[in-house]
């Protein structure tokens, strides 16, 4: 696997094409069954250390090891907000879970944060 940078390629031509080999470049993103590269979990797990109150937002939380980020912030104490149109696996241990399409609720939680003028 090669990551590219973005300033390099051309998007004349959709999809973007391998400057070396001229294959399809896929964007930089896990699919199901994908694992989750190296590089990237290190730099996940770093944040989540640092991290005191993480917005989890339209997951089953149940694929891991994403599932395990959350949980480490709880455990040490942070707040976890889930945001989700159901219960997931993850709501029990939230400190505040709200219901509905994460569009409307992130966007929602944005503009009340604005309003207190906390952000």
């Amino acid at each position: 696997m090669r990551r590219h940078n973005l300033a390099v390629l051309s998007f004349d031509v959709l999809p973007p094409r391998c400057l070396q080999c001229d294959g399809i470049l896929k964007n930089d993103t896990v699919a199901f069954g994908e694992p989750i590269p190296g590089d990237v979990l290190a730099q996940c797990w770093r944040a989540v250390e640092h991290c005191d109150c993480m917005i989890v937002a339209g997951t089953s939380a149940t694929v891991t090891p994403a599932a395990y980020f959350p949980m480490q912030v709880r455990e040490r104490g942070g707040t976890l907000i889930e945001v989700n149109l159901y219960e997931s696996e993850m709501t029990r241990f939230c400190t505040v879970s709200l219901r509905g399409k994460s569009g409307e609720i992130l966007h929602a939680l944005a503009q009340t944060v604005k309003t207190l003028g906390t952000w």
